[in-house]
């Protein structure tokens, strides 16, 4: 699986990756613009000798040819269409260039490759269209052929502003992976939950999703959690805690954001206690001592929260982990966990190698944030899997779950069956990983077999974009007092107005 896309303002004929792509013309004449300076470059006789060899490429298709004087060895040379000339298969045309281009540098053993954006020049194509092709290409590619000798693909972006619109589509793509891959992850790992040792997963699971106590593609408590987060922050428009604790109540008591429609079945004791104290009395006192617990529940379900907080500095996104996460998991490792888990998350969105990603140690909040750190990158090496066999739902057992497998696999869908394998706590497990996984890889990393399967997986990838749209995320509101100042709000005095 490729592990960079990157985007560069720069002149493509200046790249040095083992090939660079030509928006070419069907001729495959030099012409002017960047096809012309490309030909300069290469030496414009011994470029357009080679391209007589071919005499013609169809739109929509590609041809190599050596690089001659420029830094890339080769040129793949791909025509994309006419914008508005090809009977509505514009998108279809334009895809199959990029695809080809990938097959040819493939074929050629190439590990690099640098695309301009095709067609976009005088052939007219719009660029925010063209942007999204070229990306989901590129990455069904790679979902394609996972194993690809492709390791590097560079966009280059003819202006700062074409730059912008490629990594915010980039990073929409692994907004929608760390979503949609939470509730793949918890839908793949229900049906083996619990009752099942390590042993009988790898002997008897197919690695498929299976139908059992809900039907197949149906996510369990992970998934609804995170739902009904992500319908808070986009109707409030922020963090509030009071709407967050409504949310969860309604999905235990009424079926709310529950994949069945039926009042939650599998409810964590945590957060099940959570629940019935905050419908009790929803404050939460500054003298009420935290707990020694700390399950895995807070962090199954804070997608929503790092993606809303994807244009903010790092440590808001840690600051709404947090605090997510304490509304059921009241301690301080529960707390520090979902810092650290947090701030993965933000940075595997645009991160470019995983060690970027699980780096996270100079954002330390203190001792117990240290501690969980060390902890986990002891069982990063590949031979921990013994020790990570057969886990329960403790939170730092989960957190480095999800390390193990996104540092030891190359795929989303190798990790996620590694994870699932492990036994114990398999679909809250999976949905951590798959958190962690599909802010990384993309959206477009998970299988299409799985995506089929996947429950409303449409309508989860949509949320994920409306969440991904929001230009800031705050906190709104608080129930706990320990917070202070104009976030918290004791609801239970009568007369509270919100904008008090």
């Amino acid at each position: 699986m490729i592990e960079r896309i990157s985007v560069l303002h720069a002149n493509i004929a200046e790249q040095n990756t083992d090939a660079i792509v030509n928006a070419a013309n069907t001729s495959l004449f030099g012409g002017s613009g960047v096809a012309g300076a490309i030909f300069d470059a290469a030496g414009y006789g011994e470029m357009t000798e080679a391209c007589k060899k071919f005499g013609y490429c169809e739109t929509g298709d590609a041809v190599i040819t050596s690089g001659f004087g420029l830094p890339a060895k080769y040129v793949i040379h791909a025509v994309g269409p006419v914008y508005g000339q090809n009977n509505e298969t514009d998108a279809e045309l334009l895809a199959s260039c990029y695809y080809r281009a990938l097959q040819l540098a493939e074929e050629n053993s190439l590990t690099s490759i640098s695309f301009p954006l095709i067609s976009t020049g005088i052939y007219g194509f719009p660029k925010p269209q063209a942007v999204k092709v070229a990306i989901d290409t590129v990455n069904g590619y790679f979902s394609d052929n996972p194993h690809s000798s492709i390791a590097d693909v560079v966009f280059c972006a003819f202006s700062d502003k074409d730059k912008v619109l490629i990594e915010t589509m980039l990073h929409n793509n692994r907004a929608e992976g760390m979503l949609v891959e939470l509730a793949v992850g918890d839908a793949l790992g229900a049906p083996v939950e619990f009752g099942y040792s390590s042993d009988d997963i790898k002997r008897d699971w197919d690695g498929q999703m299976q139908d059992h106590r809900i039907p197949k593609g149906f996510y369990t408590d992970d998934t609804a959690m995170a739902l009904c987060l992500a319908d808070s922050l986009l109707a409030c428009q922020g963090y509030n805690s009071y709407d967050v604790m409504t949310r969860y109540s309604r999905w235990a008591a009424e079926g709310y954001r529950d994949s069945e429609g039926q009042p939650a079945s599998d409810i964590g004791s945590q957060t099940n206690h959570a629940i019935i104290s905050f419908r009790r009395d929803p404050v939460i006192a500054k003298h009420i001592p935290r707990i020694a617990s700390a399950g895995n529940g807070g962090i199954m379900r804070i997608a929503p929260v790092i993606i809303a907080t994807a244009h903010q500095p790092i440590e808001d996104a840690m600051t709404l982990a947090r605090l997510s996460s304490r509304e059921t998991h009241y301690s301080y490792e529960a707390d520090a966990s979902a810092e650290i888990f947090g701030a993965m998350l933000h940075r595997a969105l645009t991160a470019i190698d995983k060690q970027q990603v699980i780096a996270v140690l100079d954002l330390s909040t203190g001792p117990v944030f240290d501690d969980i750190i060390r902890r986990v990158i002891k069982t990063i090496p590949r031979e921990s899997e013994a020790l990570l066999c057969d886990r329960g739902g403790y939170v730092v057992d989960a957190i480095a779950i999800a390390v193990w497998g996104f540092m030891n696999f190359d795929t989303f869908d190798d990790g996620v069956i590694a994870v699932i394998k492990l036994g114990g706590d398999t679909d809250t497990n999976a949905a951590i990983y798959g958190q962690l996984a599909g802010a990384f890889y993309g959206y477009h990393s998970i299988s299409n077999q799985w995506r089929v399967d996947l429950y409303q997986e449409q309508d989860i990838k949509k949320i994920a974009g409306s969440l991904y749209k929001l230009k800031f995320c705050d906190v709104v509101e608080t129930r706990f007092e320990e917070d202070g100042g104009d976030i918290f709000i004791d609801r239970t005095i009568k007369g509270v107005d919100r904008n008090d």
